[in-house]
């Protein structure tokens, strides 16, 4: 028993041998084994070429990324460039527009004029010369009160701005009215093909509708109202959106809108759809309302009544007010 316990442990150095000479390949190791092969592979092509292949790998990445980088960048710079430019086209026109009323409303302080008649400038949609004599006829008409206070070269004491009063003659008011009307009709002989595309227009989706977006107007039922400018001509811009787009029904509703010409109703001048969006342009758009008018005029004539803060000047700024409500 002895003897063959002892023959097992001399046999059993022999027999570990044995095993661990037999042990199969590990697929790990195998591939370890590529792995560092293929990288001194690669270190030997390097240091044959003189340069890292893996810095060109990185190097070409920020290079193409730098390259996209500046497209983006120049495209924002067209884009901005593109905006200013229809900004400054828009503010070209409306001081173009400023200009042809500040002479309008000189022409109306004629010195030495004797007969005051309240200050209204309106924009006729029919300029047929007829029509605009009877629109100065209605305007000379007014109430009593008022006529008889102009008349009598004073507004009466009781009245806040009893102190102002504006000396127009008729021959005064009819040349500025004449020179308003001819800018009108100029205006609406550019707005007759506003895109260039014709009255109505139906932009792709792709497609930018040439419109810069002004200051804002209103709101409507549908949405808010801006004013743009079209060919120089200052319009009021409404967009509707429409779930099912535009229907047969719309479109000759809006053709028959085109027809419509009254001369206390603003003109539906053009339209456009855009993806969902039906846009429309309406002529003409007030600057400014009669009130700011008339303070304008009083900035313009007395500056010093508005410069002064003073107890009567606060009746007189609610005069102006007061006169440009009741005609």
């Amino acid at each position: 028993m002895i003897e063959d316990e002892a023959l097992d442990i001399q046999e059993a150095p022999q027999a570990l041998q044995d095993v661990s000479g037999a042990q199969p390949p590990d697929e790990g190791h195998a591939r370890l084994r590529r792995e560092e092969e293929d990288l001194l592979e690669l270190e030997e092509e390097e240091r044959e070429q003189g340069y890292s292949l893996r810095d060109e790998s990185v190097a070409e990445r920020a290079y193409l990324r730098r390259r996209e980088e500046e497209a983006e960048e120049a495209k924002d710079a067209r884009l901005k460039a593109i905006e200013e430019e229809k900004l400054a086209r828009t503010k070209a026109g409306l001081q173009a527009g400023t200009r042809t009323l500040h002479e309008a409303f000189e022409s109306l302080q004629e010195p030495g004029a004797k007969t005051p008649l309240p200050l209204l400038v309106s924009a006729h949609a029919n300029h047929d010369s007829h029509i605009r004599e009877e629109a100065l006829k209605h305007q000379l008409e007014k109430p009593a009160k008022i006529r008889s206070s102009l008349a009598s070269n004073e507004i009466p004491s009781t009245d806040p701005g009893s102190d102002v009063i504006l000396h127009l003659s008729s021959t005064s008011y009819a040349k500025a009215a004449d020179t308003l009307c001819s800018v009108l009709d100029k205006q609406l002989s550019l707005l007759s093909d506003w895109s260039g595309r014709g009255s109505h227009v139906d932009y792709t989706y792709n497609e930018a509708v040439p419109l810069v977006r002004g200051r804002w107007l209103g709101r409507g039922i549908n949405g808010d109202v801006y004013e743009t400018s079209c060919k120089g001509v200052a319009v009021a811009w409404k967009t509707i959106y429409c779930r099912h787009g535009i229907s047969h029904e719309e479109r000759k509703e809006i053709e028959l809108l085109k027809k419509l010409r009254h001369e206390h109703i603003v003109r539906l001048v053009g339209t456009y759809s855009h993806a969902q969006f039906l846009g429309l342009l309406l002529w003409p758009v007030a600057t400014c309302d009669l009130a700011t008018v008339l303070e304008d005029l009083e900035a313009l004539y007395h500056p010093e009544s508005l410069m002064a803060s003073t107890k009567r000047n606060k009746p007189l700024l609610l005069g102006w007010r007061h006169l440009a409500s009741t005609i």
